[in-house]
């Protein structure tokens, strides 16, 4: 979302919040 260019995709990680502020991965997108 946001990060495509033509037929390239960066990888990146979904990052959210545990209600005691740590950062959790939620998700991970390999890129191409």
């Amino acid at each position: 979302p946001g990060m495509e260019m033509g037929d390239r995709q960066d990888a990146y990680q979904g990052v959210g919040l545990t209600r005691s502020g740590q950062a959790s991965v939620l998700a991970e997108y390999p890129g191409r």
